[in-house]
């Protein structure tokens, strides 16, 4: 099925996301606060965190979609930044040395990658003042005539 330029994914993977997400949530309702060692608000801020970091990978699928190639768009980094701090933070709360251990390494490989794009821009953007000409990286916008 296309949607404008976006081709979505054949439904039957809909379907079984769908699925899976239903048996997820009604788990999730299943479980009972204390016995998870934290209170329903750290239980909630749980979930909301790991909502947070499972949406790079939507944003990342519907980027690859619209380009029709595999891209990793800058979002991806910051959805994943902020989920695995998030991540992180909730499993500190818990005591969890593990998941804890499991959130720091790729929190520092995050951080790396926004350095990187973020640098990459700037020098692009200082190349262009000192030459006064465009940069390889960006496109040649031609000005529509209006008369």
């Amino acid at each position: 099925m296309v949607i404008g330029r976006l081709r979505l994914p054949h439904p039957g993977f809909v379907a079984i996301g769908l699925i899976a997400l239903l048996c997820m949530a009604w788990v999730a309702s299943q479980i009972d606060a204390h016995d998870a060692g934290v209170s329903k608000g750290w239980l909630i801020f749980g979930f909301g965190a790991q909502l947070l970091f499972m949406a790079r990978f939507l944003v990342q699928w519907l980027a690859s979609e619209r380009a029709h190639r595999t891209v990793v768009p800058v979002s991806f980094w910051w959805l994943s930044l902020l989920g695995g701090i998030s991540l992180g933070i909730y499993f500190m709360r818990r005591g969890d040395p593990v998941a804890i251990m499991g959130q720091l390494f790729p929190t520092l490989v995050y951080l790396r990658n926004l350095w990187l794009i973020y640098a990459e821009r700037r020098q692009s953007h200082d190349l262009h003042d000192e030459t006064g000409s465009r940069p390889a990286s960006q496109p040649l916008r031609v000005a529509e005539n209006q008369g």
